[in-house]
């Protein structure tokens, strides 16, 4: 039998969030590209950054590679 409380729990950590950088946060290293493309980061349920990446889809196919569930923020 499934426990539904244990099995909630384990999907909440699995899902990220994408949304468009935001660049007061962007490290100086990739600032240059920021102002030449949009750059989108990936976040965990507390709003640690986990990536920043060149485009959303990229952003979607790394969070699904790493077991993730990613949902888009706006």
């Amino acid at each position: 039998m499934t426990d539904f409380a244990t099995d909630t729990g384990r999907l909440a950590d699995r899902i990220v969030y994408v949304r468009v950088a935001d660049n007061e946060l962007i490290p100086d290293e990739l600032k240059p590209v920021s102002e030449s493309q949009t750059l989108y980061t990936i976040h965990d349920s507390v709003g640690t950054q986990l990536a920043i990446v060149s485009d959303r889809s990229e952003a979607f196919r790394v969070a699904r590679f790493n077991d993730m569930m990613p949902v888009s923020v706006h």
